[in-house]
């Protein structure tokens, strides 16, 4: 089993969405360059970069992402556009959780 199988897969062993699916681990890397370029930009202006601010952004923005995500997937199981049976990609489609 490869690393990237392990992360999406889906189902558990009681046949619930698995953790990491209904997160959508791997959309997580578009937070990443938001956050490298606000970084970029405060060294650039201060000289230098606060490690505290730098963490807290990163738990705020991951958390924000991962959020947005369930609640995306909660409404659209509410409207019946997205089930376990749905497929799609990592970035359309829905998670199918």
């Amino acid at each position: 089993m490869s690393f990237g199988s392990l992360i999406y897969r889906c189902v558990s062993e009681k046949g619930k969405p698995g953790f990491f699916k209904i997160i959508r681990v791997g959309g997580l890397i578009a937070m990443v360059p938001p956050l490298l370029i606000g970084t970029i930009v405060a060294f650039h202006i201060r000289g230098s970069v606060n490690l505290t601010s730098f963490f807290l952004a990163c738990i705020v923005g991951f958390s924000l992402n991962i959020s947005m995500n369930v609640y995306n997937d909660i409404y659209d199981t509410d409207q019946g556009s997205d089930s376990l049976e749905s497929s799609g990609s990592l970035f359309s489609g829905g998670s199918g959780c």
